[in-house]
């Protein structure tokens, strides 16, 4: 059968991928590169292709789902389109519905939230979001037979001036994301370079300068919590923010790490960014 990928190319970045055996079956998706450009300029529509592996372990009719982790000021709900080419049929994909539970969700989240909640954000501060797009049909798949293609994206820049990480999930209307069944792949790409607009550049992937040691050591628990959150490190903390999954920031503390009321916060997926004297680190943690 002849296959529609392309070769790779060269700026291809690396990927993780997540595959298991279950019930005897092979139970797998990769994606086995990206190609997007390394900068753009604002308002500038760009063209983004994953290249795609899938191995169904039975006889199964199910949709395929994409996940785009962006800049929230992309507005890519309104600017994206994003279409689809396999050795089992081509097609397009729309948004998925935003109140559509992720399959295998351990605490009832959407798409959206899911992804954030367990594939994260990157090397991200904030400001971004995962946005989730669903095949229009059914992609029919037999047992041990690969299934080879492309998603094609096409997406508008944003107006300012950034650096940024952006994410790709693929999975599959049945299984989900949940890092602990696997059926699913995630990539993040190298930071991307936006330029053209008249701000100075907000850098969502200072995170990825910053010196990790202090954060290999620092514990932020539970999650997901409820009452409180409490940060333990052997390093000293300065501060600790906490931000919606649309950018607002909702907490700004300053001391009292070990025991930090959360009753006020509603319930969602945050991203807390924890400072101490040898830098900064995020985590994506659930308010219950």
């Amino acid at each position: 059968m002849k296959k529609l990928f392309k070769p790779i190319r060269k700026k291809t970045v690396s990927v993780i991928l997540l595959c298991f055996t279950l019930l005897l079956f092979v139970k797998c998706i990769t994606i086995e590169g990206v190609t997007q450009p390394t900068t753009a300029t604002t308002g500038e529509v760009i063209n983004i292709t994953l290249d795609l592996k899938m191995l169904p372990e039975a006889d199964d009719d199910e949709y395929l789902i994409f996940g785009f982790l962006a800049p929230i000021s992309w507005d890519v709900e309104n600017t994206a389109t994003v279409t689809y080419t396999s050795t089992v049929g081509n097609g397009t994909m729309s948004l998925a519905p935003v109140d559509e539970i992720a399959p295998n969700s351990s605490t009832n989240l959407t798409w959206a939230n899911e992804m954030a909640s367990e594939l994260g954000i990157g090397a991200n501060s904030g400001d971004v979001k995962w946005i989730v797009f669903k095949s229009d049909v059914e992609l029919v798949g037999a047992n041990g037979v690969e299934i080879t293609g492309e998603i094609q994206l096409q997406v508008t820049v944003g107006p300012e001036n950034l650096k940024t990480q952006l994410g790709y999930a693929v999975a599959n209307s049945n299984y989900g994301v949940k890092v602990s069944n696997g059926y699913h792949a995630v990539s993040f790409t190298n930071c991307m370079e936006v330029t053209g607009g008249t701000n100075p550049i907000h850098d969502l992937c200072a995170s990825l300068s910053v010196d990790n040691e202090a954060f290999d050591q620092a514990s932020i628990l539970p999650n997901p919590f409820n009452h409180t959150l409490r940060i333990d490190s052997q390093d000293r903390l300065q501060k600790v923010e906490i931000y919606s999954m649309l950018g607002k920031k909702v907490g700004d503390i300053h001391s009292g790490f070990k025991n930090i009321p959360t009753d006020y916060i509603s319930k969602g997926v945050y991203v807390v960014k924890v400072y101490s004297d040898k830098g900064a680190t995020t985590k994506t943690l659930i308010k219950n």
